[in-house]
C-alpha cells in the first residue's frame, strides 16, 4: 500500500472507487511530541509485529582499542502492514530529498 499523500478535499485518490467516500487526513495536535536523533537502527520481528529501535552510535576507544558504541534511544512497535507503509514513505522522502539536494552516497 502506498504512503498516504495529502490531497485536496475535492480530488479523490486514484485507488478509490467513484462511489466510495474519500478518506481525509486530519493531523491532530501532539502535546508532548518529542524529537530524538538517531543514526543507527535495529529491527526485530515476531509474528504480527515489527519493532524498530532508534539508536545513536559513535566510535569510542576502550582498553582494547576502537569500539562502536550503540545506545538505544526509543523503540516503535508496529504491524507489518504499517512497517511496509513506513518503508514506502521513507523511500519517497529520500527520493524527494535527492531530487532537491543531490544523491546520497553510502
Amino acid at each position: 500500500m502506498p504512503a498516504l499523500k495529502k490531497t485536496p478535499a475535492n480530488s479523490p485518490a486514484p485507488e478509490q472507487q467513484a462511489d466510495a467516500p474519500q478518506l481525509r487526513v486530519a493531523m491532530l495536535p501532539a502535546p508532548a511530541l518529542e524529537t530524538i536523533y538517531a543514526n543507527a537502527f535495529q529491527t526485530t520481528f515476531a509474528r504480527g509485529e515489527i519493532l524498530l529501535t532508534a539508536c545513536v552510535s559513535r566510535q569510542e576507544n576502550d582498553a582494547q582499542g576502537p569500539v562502536l558504541a550503540v545506545q538505544p534511544q526509543k523503540a516503535i512497535g508496529m504491524s507489518p502492514e504499517s512497517a511496509k507503509r513506513l518503508a514506502a514513505a521513507l523511500a519517497q522522502a529520500v527520493q524527494q530529498y535527492e531530487a532537491r539536494f543531490g544523491e546520497i552516497a553510502l
